[in-house]
């Protein structure tokens, strides 16, 4: 590929080194042994969309990559506090200092110093050491895993030289206990680059020198000597040389000076004597010296396009007093202040100095933005890892010291920033999804802290094929990768299309950018691997540094804007603001063509090469960073194609990992829709040529290359219905109806898949026959015709907004989606990897719904290939390496003939692993594969396909009972190569992709079997035959029927849906015609499979056989013999002759239920009904045997000792333990029992009073047989028991007690309650007879619980405890009640109704309603009870009705005067009606209570009294009172018609909307108020609502209350305080409530339990206008205020925001501590339920948050170090995940790693 710029792209050098290296490889020997590969850059996954585009490092010294943190001269710490000693950290991620501030937190001045960290943009410090005393001069080794610093544990100590170890934490003390070397103090130390040892600045005596410490060994060797004091020591890079600050005269160190300049020493002398000492600075001026100090290295050499030098450049800075006072870049001063100064630092090549040192080095000053040198500016460090030519440093320009950042030179393109974080929107486009024609605003928001932002533009582009677009225009742009080969070495194909752009549109005239270098005929198919001038190539042409000036913006690039609207004098739209970062414009959408349509954002700065003045302007292509449609969606296809980031994105082709080390992703270049659906099939390779050979030049046809799915896939039809050319297909011709067509849904054009769309693809059930009884009983089926393909080639791997895979809200849908039946393939060669940040953390969807287990992303071995062969087993257990039956039309041609050819008939099938020195195989698969996951599958999900390591790659699952199916791939089906085969000189496709892909969709998906069934002759539809669709194997059965049936219609026709993809023996028959058998091969999945029948009318059949007994050979005479047609239910009946023999003449063909029966006869065999089926002409026999009438037995029971009869005595016939007859003795003992089948059984006969007797019986059928007992007497026993009253539990007297047995009664009645040795009773009979009896009990008024008790009573024995409750009518419990009787008693006092003691009468309360207030008892009309009116009760004591009075006739509505204002109504009947089904006669006209409400004649809401509150009901219940208000005098007519069969006494919601209704729970101590509610409908207004408002009853006084009252002084006629208020959609509504009570000192607490219901875009808030307080209601819990004395109100107000949904963060994730002690601290962006919890190997040890809810901002919690139990956990690494879960439903998560220590 070639840029823009007309140079060679650096992906096609690694293309062509690719090609060559492909190409040598195949032509070689495979024995020739292969070079090691090489190792892998650690990678970690961009999940979380970070705020702004992730660090990019495209100028590496090397390869010209390196990219630095994009800062001017910045003040990083600025606090009161001095910050003092950067250094860098390796990675660049932090710098860390020391600093006296008090801590992390507070910048204010301490006392002690302490080392920090801080981000070079001046967020998140962290405080490292924790000691007493003085930590200063931190100094990181290499590998980032140790810190050097001097120490002293107060200031009354010499410092010393420590190390900790900042994995463990470990500290090593190296010189405080030394003897051999006395130091008496030891300062700035800096780390050797191999990390191995340490030099420092060591005092001995009265001067410093250099020492080197070897940090393993402890040995320590002098660098330097003399009389004076060396320090500051600095390492260079290659090791050689330790720069150092000296006040040295001279090389040898003889005397000192006053001032002080930069050396260097040979490090690894063995004798300071004869280490070799040079001098770099020698400044002075008007004879003054200069000080210079403080050295300081590049680590990479500088580049030659920047410097222009004609060698790599390295650069020493250090901090100097010299001055330069006329700007001309020469010093000429000797100032007080000290600034920053650089100069060339190439050392000599015998590594014994600097090659050019002062006064001929060239010194450059470092612009600090302090011109004046009025302030010092000193100890420089360069940034390590991503730029050289970046600084931090220390500046008293503030008062204090305080940590700088300072760029040398802006090598920096603009950085794209989140427009709105909140939202997760990368750019703004608005509206995002909308319609053709609309003017969309487009926002990005960019920033240049160093030059500056020059210009921003978008490049608008359409990512349609065409086949996807409206137009019918192919707009994907493809690279044509031919001539390549692709299987083995003898097919080259010359066309070959390689997706890599979408085509731009030009937004000033809507008319699409022309391309030119495409082949003829194709107008976006490049003719090579070159980039279309009329673009650049992101990731290339913006690739070096200074560039932008030589890449001037194109023509059709819209340009945004950030100078104020136009009526400013700007360019913005309006509602824009100049200068506040975010450029912006608008664009009219064209109107003719809906379309998704992606944007890159392209930034200039104002940057100049200092060095080489005519390079200017860093620029950076933010290529498909964000998209926006004006296509509506239509779920129209069977299939939901969900395009996650399928474009991938070229802008950054290296990136931060774990370890912070380069990263090459080429991989995430390619596009891969084409790959996965459809293009133009004339860009597919069929339409080109293939040569045989390198030397062959006689092009040769290629056939059969197809599509993955739509136009040109497997079997699919253009609208003539002739295949599409690029298929060819043997044997019998596929037809797919619409199973391959798609939907899609590119996330990054429309954001999140919502849950309706989701819906739209969920399976359907079916009712269909029953096979077994198809008239009398159906079967449910599921029809799961629809499925979801979620394509995810690059998750983790690009900067990507909300609804991607790796969103936990998108996660939580599909993990829905599958539970609720829906069919899921999703793939990917990350999907794992970034679900569970490179196997770190568990990921629920990857688990319960990938059914995955992550290995890792890295291939073991030494093969050149990565993990790109996939090998299956091809046999129809593996139903995609195969097929979902037997068989697809997957056909290779042979001389031989067709062989069947599935995708993995012969393994391994290859992946295309893309440009990587590792992977040599080429092919034509999108060549993406380079980091591709290893899985295994956790139960029930298994394997169908392997890679070579043995690992799996994809696995499938699904659930028999939700019929869920879920497939994952851990690699990317775009990289599945095609492979190819030839046949006489002809190449064709495999299609191994195109397979899979309809073999999955094929299995995922239900298919229906359609056709008609006719008469042959003249071809008249059969109505109501009966087709039978059988399940007959060739793959597993897994959510289908075993048999799928239907009827026909009156057409004939018939639909069978439901049915897995399989082999099916389709049956259609219908009475009279005979039943045609037709075994369909298959069918797919999502489509139809057709057949149709042409029944023949059959000659009867005859139906005959014998009946005999169970011997097979006795005839039974006059049996009916009943055949009944199983398809209609037409029966067909004949009788048995003497010889038991029967005929059914002229029996339709069809299939029955027979069956054989005769009075005194019962089946034998065989089981009946038998199912016979009658062939056309045909005698079917079928015999039947009868077993005969059974046996009886008679006889007498008498007694033993007289001989006399035993009346009502009890005889029972046994077989073992089950009785199988019984009967009593009349008056003369005798009795009989018939009906017994003959057999052997035990008969016992027993009697009050007698000794049971027992005997063995032999019963014969149709036989008499006749068995007396004679039974002896036994002295009688007595019964006792107890009988009390339910709800007081009181003995109740006067109760009848019944005992029985078969032959005795005896009775009594309780009496007063009696006590004997503890034992209570209140009855007891004596003498009874010894027996088994029956206890009964009644009273009047009472049912009796239990109903009966069977007894035993033992001779000379009490029988004791047969106790009884008595339950009355009803019983009113104690405390106030609202309530009412459905009996009338007209001349009862009330007192004796309700059966109040008399003690308590005179504190009798009953109230009733009358003329506005309450009437008590005795008083009208308190004095009665009676029907339909309701009462207050409040009684001490439960009280109980007894007695019924007149009844309601059930026949006629009850009518019920109302008067206007509140009434009181009863229930008059004793059961449950609707209320919404009663009626009111208003005036002439009987209309409903709904109508009535509508019409103002009643109020909404119905009121009853329950536990202590007024409780809104939907249901009259009896026993229970009711509140109705009236507005005028009207008649309501309880209508027995509306009898309901709930329980229920009141609805959850009473009052429903359209919209949303909020409820409002209020407890204070034992009061509750819980029916309260607001919300919205469409149909309702911001005033009085007749059909949605409620008013509150009437208070009631004396009793603990609390009452949450929406206050409406305003409406008129209808003012009050109301209980539900339901208002308009308007936006940003409020409502007003008060809370009273009258329980003083107690909490009151306010509770919101269906908050959740409340649609996402709304956020709820409370208000507590006593205080202020302001909570959001989606998160708040509960909400509590303390009541004073008396009675309490509290005003309160709910403010609905119409917010669009912000995404929920939490970020800046740290932890502090040391030991055993841990703080975790985080920022949340809003409030949210928090959980914390402490991990150790994936198992939870300590929960330290359980859902609680925090607020935005920063947020800490601590942990001991303990578990859950108080158990000290012991050292070792721990995993801290931190949960939060927002109001709306939004979970996120993060992650951090703990170190604990003893």
């Amino acid at each position: 590929m070639r840029g823009a710029n007309g140079q060679v792209s650096s992906v096609l050098r690694a293309w062509t080194l690719l090609l060559w290296v492909t190409v040598a490889a195949l032509c070689l020997s495979q024995s020739l042994a292969l070079a090691q590969p090489k190792p892998r850059f650690p990678r970690f996954p961009i999940v979380g969309s970070p705020d702004r585009a992730p660090v990019d490092l495209k100028r590496d010294w090397d390869m010209l990559k390196g990219r630095g943190t994009p800062e001017q001269t910045t003040n990083l710490t600025n606090s009161p506090a001095d910050e003092l000693g950067p250094v860098w950290s390796g990675d660049d991620r932090f710098i860390y200092f020391y600093s006296n501030r008090v801590s992390a937190t507070n910048g204010a001045r301490g006392t002690n110093y302490h080392i920090y960290t801080i981000r070079p943009d001046g967020t998140d410090i962290r405080q490292v050491t924790t000691e007493e005393g003085d930590q200063i001069e931190p100094a990181l080794s290499f590998n980032q895993n140790r810190l050097a610093y001097v120490a002293r544990a107060s200031a009354a100590a010499p410092y010393h030289l420590f190390v900790r170890n900042l994995v463990t934490g470990a500290v090593l003390s190296l010189t405080r206990e030394r003897t051999d070397l006395p130091f008496t103090e030891v300062r700035q130390p800096t780390w050797s680059p191999s990390g191995l040892e340490i030099a420092f600045a060591g005092k001995v005596g009265n001067v410093y020198h250099i020492f080197v410490i070897n940090v393993d060994t402890g040995v320590i060797r002098q660098v330097t000597t003399g009389n004076c004091s060396d320090t500051e020591p600095a390492w260079s890079p290659d090791g050689n040389l330790i720069a150092f600050t000296s006040n040295r005269e001279d090389a040898a160190g003889t005397s000192a000076k006053p001032t002080t300049d930069i050396w260097t020493v040979t490090a690894y002398s063995l004798d300071p004597n004869s280490a070799v000492v040079r001098r770099v600075t020698n400044f002075s001026a008007n004879g003054v010296e200069s000080t210079n100090k403080q050295a300081a290295w590049t680590l990479h050499e500088l580049p030659r396009f920047i410097t222009g030098a004609n060698r790599p450049v390295q650069w020493l800075a250090f901090a100097s007093n010299r001055q330069d006072t006329n700007s001309d870049g020469t010093s000429d001063a000797v100032g007080s202040t000290f600034d920053i100064y650089f100069m060339d630092a190439t050392v000599l090549p015998d590594g014994s100095g600097l090659q050019t040192v002062e006064p001929t080095a060239q010194i450059y000053h470092i612009d600090a933005r302090d011109p004046a040198y009025s302030s010092d500016e000193a100890m420089p460090t360069w940034s390590q890892f991503t730029t050289a030519i970046k600084l931090a440093h220390v500046s008293n320009r503030t008062g204090n010291w305080d940590i700088f950042s300072t760029s040398v030179v802006d090598v920096n393109a603009p950085e794209l920033q989140k427009v709105d974080i909140d939202k997760n929107e990368i750019v703004q486009v608005t509206p995002r999804v909308s319609l053709p024609g609309t003017t969309v605003r487009i926002r990005a928001k960019v920033r240049d802290l160093e030059s500056g932002v020059a210009a921003v533009y978008a490049q608008i582009k359409d990512p349609d094929s065409k086949y996807q677009d409206a137009q019918g225009i192919e707009h994907k742009i493809y690279f044509n990768a031919g001539p390549v080969t692709v299987e083995g070495s003898s097919i080259i194909l010359t066309l070959l299309p390689y997706e890599f752009e979408c085509q731009p549109i030009d937004p000033a005239t809507n008319a699409y950018v022309a391309l030119s270098g495409t082949l003829p005929g194709r107008p976006t198919l490049m003719a090579n691997f070159t980039y279309p001038p009329q673009m650049y190539e992101p990731g290339t042409d913006d690739f070096s540094a200074f560039s932008g000036v030589a890449h001037p913006p194109k023509s059709h690039w819209l340009q945004l804007y950030d100078d104020g609207p136009a009526s400013q004098g700007g360019h913005e739209p309006d509602g824009e603001i100049a200068g506040d970062g975010i450029y912006t414009n608008t664009w009219t959408t064209p109107a003719d063509n809906p379309s998704d349509w992606y944007l890159d954002i392209i930034a200039y700065d104002r940057a100049v090469n200092p060095f080489r003045p005519t390079q200017q302007s860093n620029w950076k292509i933010y290529d498909n960073i964000w998209g926006f449609s004006t296509r509506p969606f239509s779920a129209s296809s069977k299939v939901l194609f969900v395009s996650d980031y399928t474009l991938g994105q070229k802008f950054f082709q290296g990136r931060f990992s774990v370890n912070f080390a380069l990263d090459n992703v080429f991989f995430t270049y390619w596009g891969t829709e084409s790959w996965l659906t459809d293009i133009d099939i004339n860009y597919l390779p069929w339409a080109g040529n293939y040569l045989s050979s390198g030397t062959d030049t006689q092009p040769k046809p290629v056939q059969d290359t197809w599509n993955t799915l739509g136009v040109g896939s497997y079997g699919t039809r253009q609208p003539s219905g002739a295949r599409w050319p690029n298929l060819a297909f043997w044997s019998s011709d596929p037809l797919v109806t619409d199973s391959q067509n798609y939907d899609i849904w590119r996330i990054l054009c429309r954001g999140p898949v919502p849950q309706s769309v989701y819906l739209a693809y969920l399976p359907r059930r079916e009712q269909q026959p029953s096979p077994s009884n198809p008239k009398g009983a159906t079967q449910t089926v599921l029809v799961a015709d629809r499925c979801v393909i979620w394509a995810a080639p690059y998750a983790g791997n690009v900067w990507a907004g909300s609804g991607t895979i790796t969103d936990l809200n998108a996660q939580r849908d599909l993990t829905q989606f599958v539970a609720q039946g829906g069919r899921l393939f999703v793939f990917g060669q990350d999907v794992g990897w970034a679900l569970t940040l490179d196997g770190t953390q568990a990921n629920a969807f990857y688990t319960t719904v990938l059914k995955a287990q992550y290995i890792n992303d890295q291939h073991p071995s030494l093969d050149p290939l990565n993990r790109n062969s996939l090998s299956g087993t091809d046999d129809l257990a593996h139903p995609f390496a195969h097929t979902t039956w037997n068989d697809h039309n997957y056909w290779e041609i042979t001389g031989s003939g067709l062989v069947y050819d599935p995708p993995w008939r012969s393994s391994p099938r290859h992946l295309q692993p893309g440009p990587d020195v590792n992977n040599l195989y080429f092919n034509d698969g999108a060549p993406n594969q380079r980091y591709v996951d290893a899985i295994s599958p956790i139960a029930p999900a298994r394997t169908e396909l392997s890679f070579e390591d043995n690992t799996q790659g994809l696995i499938y699952w699904f659930d028999a009972g939700t019929g869920g199916k879920v497939v994952y791939g851990s690699f990317g089906l775009e990289g599945l190569n095609r492979h190819y085969y030839t046949f006489e000189n002809t190449a064709y496709g495999r299609n191994i992709r195109g397979k899979l892909m309809h073999n999955i969709i094929c299995w995922m998906r239900t298919g229906t079997i359609v056709g008609t069934v006719r008469d042959v002759e003249g071809g008249a539809p059969i109505e109501g035959a009966l087709v039978r669709a059988i399940f007959r194997g060739g793959n597993e059965r897994t959510s289908g029927p075993q048999v799928g049936t239907a009827f026909t219609r009156k057409d004939g026709t018939f639909s069978i849906g439901g049915l897995d993809p399989s082999v099916y023996e389709v049956v259609a028959s219908a009475p009279g015609y005979t039943a045609q058998k037709v075994t369909l091969a298959g069918f797919h999945g999502g489509d139809y499979g057709s057949t149709s029948f042409l029944l023949t009318k059959a000659q009867p059949g005859l139906l005959k056989g014998k009946v005999t007994y169970p011997d097979g050979t006795t005839p039974i005479q006059g049996a009916l013999v009943t055949a009944k047609d199983t398809i209609n239910g037409q029966e067909f009946t004949a009788l048995s002759d003497a010889q038991g023999n029967y005929v059914i003449p002229r029996l339709p063909t069809s299939d029955y239920d027979v069956t054989a029966t005769k009075a005194g006869f019962s089946p034998d065999q065989p089981p009946q009904p038998v199912r016979v089926s009658i062939p056309p002409a045909t005698e079917v026999t079928q015999d039947f045997r009868l077993k005969p009438a059974p046996g009886n037995v008679t006889g007498t029971v008498t007694r033993a000792d007289t001989g006399d009869p035993i009346a009502n005595a009890l005889v029972t016939i046994k077989s073992g333990t089950t009785t199988v007859a019984s009967a009593t003795t009349d008056q003369n003992g005798q009795y009989t029992i018939t009906g017994v089948d003959g057999g052997t059984y035990e008969a016992t006969a027993s009697a009050a009073g007698f000794s049971p007797q027992t005997k063995t019986i032999v019963v014969q059928s149709n036989q008499t047989i006749t068995e007396n007992f004679q039974l002896q007497p036994v002295p009688p026993g007595s019964i006792s028991g107890l009988v009390i009253r339910q709800g007081d539990q009181q003995p109740e007297e006067g109760v009848e007690v019944e005992v029985v047995s078969s032959n005795k009664t005896y009775r009594t009645t309780t009496g007063p309650a009696q006590t004997e040795n503890g034992y209570t009773f209140n009855w007891r009979i004596t003498g009874v007879d010894a027996g088994d009896y029956t206890v009964r009990v009644r009273k009047s008024g009472f049912t009796p619980v239990p109903e009966s008790r069977t007894v035993t009573v033992q001779s000379d024995t009490e029988t004791t405890g047969v106790n009884f409750t008595l339950k009355p009518l009803h019983t009113f419990a104690a405390g106030l009640s609202l309530i009412s009787v459905p009996f009338d008693y007209p001349t009862q006092d009330p007192a004796d109704v309700l059966n109040v003691p008399v003690a308590d009468r005179p504190n009798f309360k009953l109230f009733a309603w009358s003329l506005g207030r309450y009437a008590t008892y005795p008083n009208v009309p308190a004095d009665r009870v009676r029907l339909g009116r309701a009462f207050f009760l409040n009684t001490p004591r439960a009280l109980v009705i007894t007695q019924e009075g007149a009844s309601a006739d059930t026949g006629i509505p009850f009518e019920i005067p109302l008067v206007p204002g509140w009434n009181l109504i009863g229930v008059p009947y004793n059961f449950s009606l609707r209320w919404l089904d009663m009626k009111v006669r208003d005036g002439a006209n009987v209309i409903s209570v709904q109508e009535a409400i509508a019409n103002q004649a009643i109020r909404n809401g119905l009121w009853t009294y329950v536990s202590g509150q007024y409780v809104l009901a939907t249901e009259l219940q009896p026993w229970m009172g009711y509140w109705v208000r009236a507005n005028r005098a009207v008649t309501l007519l309880i209508d027995p018609a509306g009898r309901s069969r709930s329980a229920l006494t009141r609805s959850v919601e009473p009052i429903r909307t359209d919209g949303w209704l909020v409820q409002i729970a209020a407890t204070a101590g034992s009061a509750m108020d819980t029916s309260n509610y607001f919300g919205v409908s469409s149909r309702a207004s911001d005033g009085y609502d007749a059909l949605f408002d409620v008013e509150r009853p009437p208070m009631l006084d004396g009793q603990p209350m609390v009452q949450v009252a929406f206050e409406h002084p305003e409406w008129g006629a209808t003012a009050g305080q109301y209980a539900v208020d339901v208002r308009s959609r308007a936006v940003g509504q409020v409502w007003r409530f008060t809370v009273t009570t009258s329980v003083a000192n107690a909490d009151v607490t306010l509770r919101f339990p269906n908050v959740a219901r409340v649609p996402r875009g709304l956020n709820l808030y409370l208000v507590d206008e006593a205080t202020g307080q302001r909570r959001s209601l989606r998160t708040l819990a509960a909400y509590t205020f303390r009541s004073g004395e008396g009675m309490t109100t509290r005003a309160f107000r709910i403010e609905v925001a119409n917010e669009q949904r912000t995404s929920l963060r939490i970020s800046n994730v740290s932890v502090l501590g040391r030991g055993s002690s841990r703080t975790i601290s985080f920022t949340l962006n809003g409030e949210a339920a928090v959980s914390v919890v402490v991990l150790r190997n994936g198992q939870p040890v300590r929960e330290l948050l359980a859902q609680s809810t925090r607020s935005a901002g920063i947020n800490t919690v601590t942990w001991d170090g303990r578990d859950r139990h108080g158990v000290s956990l012991p050292a070792g690494a721990y995993t801290v995940e931190i949960r939060a879960t927002s109001a709306d439903g939004q979970v996120v998560r993060s992650v951090v790693p703990v170190v604990l220590t003893r």
